[in-house]
């Protein structure tokens, strides 16, 4: 990856054409592609660069252009960007927009000292999306509708009962992905021990969410009576919480080195 040039003009033209059917669906400008859009999107990009508003690159294999990368604009006011990315139809599936991601974001929150990182991908650009979700952005566009729909029940009820609502966000975590090899012996030691299995997806945060950008992690869940979780009314049988912790033990004793 490298940044983009003004004399990068006939290749980069050549590749819009080549693929514009394969972006028009997403990029709007792909549907009136012309040489002089292209022109003067590169020299805009040199502009950006100059005036350390971020930085548009190429991304590179065996010394051709295979795609696009790059800071839309750097709001130094909130230390935030936004990430915009379009491959050629023929690099996709090799995990090169996925490194090249990667390393922009890394530069982002390192080198550029910035906070907060978006990426805006049309909601039936899976491809796009899968991408951004690897490396753990959080669909915000889809989970601001939640709270705005939950704000507006809320001044619904505060305005039926008469009373004032104050609230605050107080955390928002990227999702993460346990560890299949860790995940695989919670797995077999459960069935080893006689219980029956169920893997499934945790909304709720937990400690292990954190621990996992670290190690190697994954989480023992207990049937609550009734499907009830997070709740004072939540109960789990005294057998079942004694099964999830021998599951855990001999987890645990199966990942445990001997220490010299």
């Amino acid at each position: 990856m490298r940044q983009l040039a003004v004399e990068d003009l006939d290749e980069l033209y050549a590749l819009q054409r080549a693929n514009q059917q394969h972006l028009a669906p997403w990029m709007p400008w792909a549907e009136q592609l012309e040489c002089d859009g292209t022109s003067a999107f590169l020299m805009e990009a040199r502009q950006q660069a100059a005036r350390g508003d971020g930085v548009q690159c190429a991304i590179t294999q065996s010394g051709r252009i295979v795609g696009v990368i790059g800071f839309h604009h750097v709001n130094r006011a909130h230390l935030a960007t936004s990430i915009g990315y379009c491959p050629a139809a023929d690099s996709q599936g090799r995990g090169t927009m996925t490194l090249a991601l990667s390393a922009l974001v890394e530069h982002a929150f390192g080198a550029s000292g910035l906070h907060r990182v978006e990426l805006r991908a049309a909601v039936g650009n899976a491809r796009s999306m899968a991408v951004a979700e690897r490396l753990g952005f959080v669909h915000e566009g889809v989970l601001r509708e939640a709270e705005r729909l939950l704000a507006e029940e809320v001044a619904r009820l505060a305005a039926a009962e008469g009373v004032s609502v104050t609230t605050r966000t107080l955390a928002r975590f990227a999702p993460v992905e346990f560890d299949p090899a860790t995940i695989d012996l919670v797995g077999a030691t459960a069935q080893r021990l006689g219980h029956s299995t169920r893997r499934m997806p945790s909304g709720a945060g937990h400690d292990a969410q954190m621990l996992a950008r670290i190690c190697p992690a994954a989480m023992i869940f207990t049937p609550s009576v009734g499907g009830l979780s997070h709740n004072i009314a939540e109960y789990t049988h005294p057998t079942d919480v004694a099964a999830g912790a021998d599951v855990l033990l001999h987890a645990l004793l199966a990942l445990a080195q001997p220490v010299l």
